[in-house]
């Protein structure tokens, strides 16, 4: 698994990646935080390649996002992740884990004065909460209303 940033060259693999009804309860398209990234340059879409060069995995790296009031961290040097999903061809063979693991290194490469990690969880994805917990994300007990979703705020210091 590698991180790449999105760019043009990725678009006919970002068209084809696959999510389901379940998946998009909790999550925006690629394709929807692409067009928001275009607006915002602190949104960062961040691709995760199989070794195959397939895309398996997409989230978002936001710098100064909407909760950054909310993060026990300081805002200069904490990346907000959002929108993570995976192809649904790649479901549960370890990819977002995987994309997760790799994130630090991504980091300290790409965003050096970056030293937390904070992203929020719908309450009721327990499957993606207990992944974080696995990861060393820790719940900060912070509950934030996300446009009528109940989340939990949770961070990691790296």
């Amino acid at each position: 698994m590698k991180l790449i940033a999105y760019n043009d060259n990725y678009y006919d693999k970002v068209q084809s990646y696959q999510m389901d009804d379940s998946q998009l309860q909790f999550t925006k398209s690629p394709q929807e935080n692409i067009e928001m990234a275009a607006q915002n340059k602190n949104r960062h879409c961040i691709l995760g390649l199989t070794e195959d060069d397939n895309l398996a995995v997409f989230f978002v790296l936001h710098e100064h996002s909407e909760f950054t009031k909310y993060f026990s961290t300081p805002d200069e040097s904490t990346i907000f992740v959002r929108s993570l999903s995976t192809d649904k061809r790649y479901l549960r063979q370890g990819y977002a884990k995987q994309s997760l693991q790799q994130l630090n290194y991504y980091l300290s490469e790409h965003m050096p004065h970056i030293n937390h990690i904070a992203l929020l969880v719908d309450i009721p994805n327990r499957i993606a909460y207990e992944l974080y917990i696995k990861l060393g994300f820790v719940d900060t007990g912070v509950e934030i209303n996300n446009d009528g979703d109940l989340t939990i705020l949770m961070e990691k210091h790296l």
